[in-house]
């Protein structure tokens, strides 16, 4: 199975039989590539293109989701309305954020992805030659993401009450968490801290557009799970943020794509020179965001993650954090969302 990723504009998805057809353009002229429905898993588009309706029939048929994205946003998502899942899981989901379900389900999001920086910043400390007093530096500011962590439940009924809290909360994390990693990453590349938009160096051009990645794969999850994509806890509405999708991929940043990233980087597999910098803004040359995508698509397949005592890849486990979820807001009790375990 493999995932498709447009990024030539004028691109022209059509289809020829139980084909998908792929119209790229060229100086002068377009090739076309056909590739069976059965063999692609989905479809991500980020360039401006145009869609045939016998395409998007096809993609129903075979359970195709194709997502629409521009820069780090899903603008679109095209997806076949089978396997929704039962409304129920809706309708539960969305009188959560007016009770104690909204609570625990962010105040678990926060905690689950906070030891997940945790984790993974003493794993990469144990994995390098670090000084005597950068190392101690690194303890330092772990001991105070775990002190903090401490700090974040409270009694409160409704999330309104407490998100102002756990975002300030979770704010002194990652500034912790990313003064850390610029000690860590330090002797092979420089990072000064998280710029988004736009990114200002290599390792956040690639945080960011793996984080784009995430989110769709993470949107599809979601439905597949029967949860409303648009209604979050810690994220609030707006139109078009699918702000529940925001709030779980909190738990995965750092297992699926700041692990790949630093390591990418640290091993030289990706450099420096592979991007076009500016005053403005760092990017990815193309040829660099294949490379990327390419590793990233594998750490989504690989059936490398301990999951309830099984091995499974992150691509199951997305899915079954979404259900997790779903079965929270319909049953109630306890939530412990998932983390890594090196």
């Amino acid at each position: 199975m493999v995932i498709v990723v447009l990024n030539k504009h004028g691109t022209k998805i059509g289809k020829s039989h139980e084909l998908f057809k792929f119209g790229i353009p060229g100086k002068s002229y377009y090739t076309d590539e056909l590739i069976p429905a059965e063999q692609i898993e989905e479809i991500i588009v980020e360039c401006n293109s145009s869609l045939t309706s016998g395409a998007i029939n096809l993609a129903a048929k075979y359970a195709i989701p194709i997502l629409f994205v521009k820069g780090k946003d899903i603008v679109s998502c095209i997806h076949p309305l089978t396997g929704h899942g039962t409304v129920r899981i809706r309708r539960e989901q969305i009188l959560a954020y007016h009770d104690e379900r909204g609570v625990i389900f962010s105040t678990s999001i926060i905690e689950a992805a906070s030891n997940n920086k945790v984790r993974l910043l003493k794993q990469m400390k144990r994995t390098r030659d670090l000084e005597e007093n950068i190392e101690r530096e690194i303890a330092g500011e772990i001991e105070g993401i775990e002190s903090i962590i401490k700090e974040l439940r409270k009694s409160v009924r409704i999330i309104e009450q407490h998100r102002n809290y756990l975002f300030a909360k979770e704010a002194e994390i990652t500034k912790k968490y990313y003064i850390c990693i610029g000690k860590l990453l330090k002797p092979t590349i420089l990072f000064e801290g998280r710029t988004r938009r736009p990114p200002k160096d290599a390792v956040n051009a690639m945080l960011s557009y793996g984080y784009a990645i995430l989110t769709a794969q993470m949107l599809k999850a979601t439905i597949i799970a029967g949860l409303e994509p648009h209604a979050g806890f810690l994220h609030t509405d707006r139109a078009g943020k699918v702000s529940f999708v925001l709030d779980i991929i909190e738990i995965f940043r750092q297992p699926v794509v700041d692990r790949l990233v630093f390591n990418l980087l640290s091993k030289k597999k990706i450099k420096e020179e592979d991007f076009n910098k500016s005053e403005k803004d760092c990017l990815m040359k193309e040829d660099t965001k294949k490379k990327y995508l390419d590793e990233l698509f594998q750490r989504f397949r690989e059936k490398n993650v301990e999951y309830k005592s099984k091995i499974t890849s992150f691509r199951r486990v997305f899915i079954e954090e979404a259900r997790k979820a779903g079965k929270f807001f319909v049953q109630k009790g306890k939530y412990q969302p998932f983390v890594y375990k090196y």
